[in-house]
């Protein structure tokens, strides 16, 4: 009897903590549900961005070839925004039927910093002159991109490769009211974006959005979603992408890789690296779109050497490794690690941080001890035990993954019971 009673304590103990423990989930669950959309974007502020925008536009404050399409003819519509608060302002809208993104990093001209100064005894702003706002242009991009321009560029050829709009076309026009304060206003507010200034400098670069114009300090870019084979869901425990789509999208990550260690003046490195700041285009490109975290090496180096540390991950710019002099109690300007490192730790491996987005998750069944093998020597470098030091994953293992993902192809690999199986983690 006793021993029914003591069961029977222990069933309803064990109910009663089962339900508390749900209980604690989904109040966790509704909790964080809450905050996110507390911190998400409204669609009303955005219209309102675009309208103080337009009302800009109507005065001649503003200039560029999609201030027409934004604000007269409508042809580009404000579908919804897809940033948060505080962040940079990214709106998804249609052009035309066409479906792109409308960017700027603060959400109205007046938040950037202005190119004229205000002279207390005169009753107009003060603009510099056609040669000193060459400098700026010329000196701003020198700056941000780390090369140095030729000295022919004129004011002419800095704007015709920096704006959407030709210098001629747009200052030299009879009918352009306006043009000098509503151009350089214009101009000034997107050379202070990092994320235009190295789209628009790398322009007809296969890894970078095409920008299809600006107005005021927003542009418009190209749409180049992640899709939920790079970027599913993180609840989602139904996985419908197949091997070969994520090894192929894996592939062209590398070349991204590739391409931004050896193809530039200088090694662009990534200090953001996660799934959904890589998207795909329509014909199975992999594109980088958000690169307000990219820095050339230069700069870099000028970043990572501002800190006292104690430890090394004091030292550290987002995904950029940074390394601690312990003698002299300062970050060194060196990254450790590399991009390779970042995408096979970020990117491609499936682990707790990641687990429902490491791109090359469940390789075919003959293939996981050697995928196993060869990302981990990719992610963590000397396989060292501190969480805090991660090197730079070497050429040798960038070709040896390489080559393995080009073996793996399902085509070509031989099927069990008529079946190629995916392995199941």
């Amino acid at each position: 009897m006793m021993k029914t009673i003591r069961w029977k304590c222990r069933s309803v103990l064990k109910l009663m903590i089962f339900v508390i423990l749900v209980g604690l989930v989904i109040y966790g669950l509704h909790s964080l549900n809450k905050a996110v959309k507390k911190m998400q974007c409204s669609d009303e502020l955005s219209r309102d961005m675009l309208d103080a925008l337009c009302k800009l536009y109507e005065k001649n404050k503003v200039g560029g070839n999609l201030c027409d399409d934004i604000c007269k003819t409508g042809s580009i519509k404000l579908k919804k925004c897809l940033n948060y608060r505080g962040g940079k302002k990214i709106f998804l809208a249609t052009w035309n039927m066409k479906t792109i993104i409308l960017k700027s990093k603060k959400g109205y001209l007046r938040d950037y910093d202005p190119i004229w100064y205000q002279d207390p005894n005169k009753p107009n702003h003060i603009y510099p002159s056609v040669e000193e706002f060459a400098m700026t242009i010329r000196t701003t991009i020198q700056d941000r991109i780390s090369i140095k321009l030729p000295g022919r560029l004129d004011v002419k050829m800095l704007v015709n490769q920096m704006w959407s709009v030709g210098y001629d076309e747009y200052f030299n026009n009879p009918f352009q009211k306006n043009p000098r304060e509503s151009g350089l206003d214009s101009i000034y507010s997107l050379l202070q974006q990092d994320e235009y200034l190295m789209m628009k400098h790398f322009q007809g670069s296969q890894f970078f959005p095409d920008i299809y114009g600006t107005c005021g300090h927003f542009y418009a870019m190209e749409f180049v979603p992640p899709g939920t084979v790079l970027d599913p869901a993180i609840f989602s425990f139904k996985d419908e992408s197949t091997w070969n789509q994520r090894r192929i999208i894996a592939l062209k990550l590398l070349d991204l890789v590739y391409h931004l260690e050896h193809n530039f003046h200088q090694p662009l490195h990534m200090c953001d690296v996660k799934n959904e700041n890589f998207g795909l285009t329509a014909d199975g490109g992999v594109k980088a779109i958000d690169v307000d975290m990219a820095y050339f090496d230069e700069n870099l180096k000028f970043l990572m050497n501002q800190e006292n540390c104690t430890k090394h991950s004091d030292c550290d710019f987002f995904d950029c490794r940074g390394w601690c002099d312990f003698k002299t109690g300062y970050c060194s300007d060196r990254r450790i690690n590399n991009n390779l490192q970042a995408v096979c730790s970020d990117v491609f491996q499936q682990k707790l941080g990641n687990a429902f987005k490491g791109l090359l998750r469940r390789p075919p069944r003959q293939l996981v001890a050697r995928f196993n093998e060869v990302l981990e020597e990719c992610a963590n470098p000397s396989a060292i035990q501190e969480a805090d030091i991660r090197l730079k994953a070497p050429d040798e293992t960038y070709w040896k993954l390489y080559n393995l993902l080009l073996e793996s192809n399902a085509d070509l690999l031989p099927v069990e019971n008529g079946h190629l199986h995916d392995h199941e983690h």
